[in-house]
């Protein structure tokens, strides 16, 4: 004889994900900005990217192993937006951090 057992499955699908990964950029010199950040525990690897409008779309910098938890972007065009993300290999993106070069140098 079998029985059969009644099995309930609950899915819970997230609407949105909480951003665990804080990224901070700094300007350290006129056209140099410096990256840091808190990678995501478990992580195989972090994803750098940049855009120059908040919903631009973003370019790859780099795909950074993990445990690398900065990046140096040298020689940026002055006067322009720059904002940063990093998300996991394989999860949700960080808060931006912009950045906003000053004037170049007068000719």
């Amino acid at each position: 004889m079998r029985r059969l057992v009644p099995l309930s499955v609950l899915l819970l699908v997230a609407c949105g994900q909480e951003q665990h990964q804080r990224l901070t950029a700094t300007l350290t010199s006129p056209t140099d900005v410096s990256l840091v950040w808190q990678a995501e525990p478990g992580a195989a690897g972090q994803v750098v990217e940049y855009a120059n409008e908040p919903d631009g779309a973003y370019t790859v910098l780099e795909f950074a192993p993990p445990d690398r938890t900065t990046y140096e972007h040298p020689d940026l065009i002055p006067q322009t937006p720059f904002y940063y993300r990093v998300r996991s290999f394989h999860g949700p993106a960080s808060a931006t951090a912009d950045v906003t070069l000053s004037p170049g140098d007068e000719a």
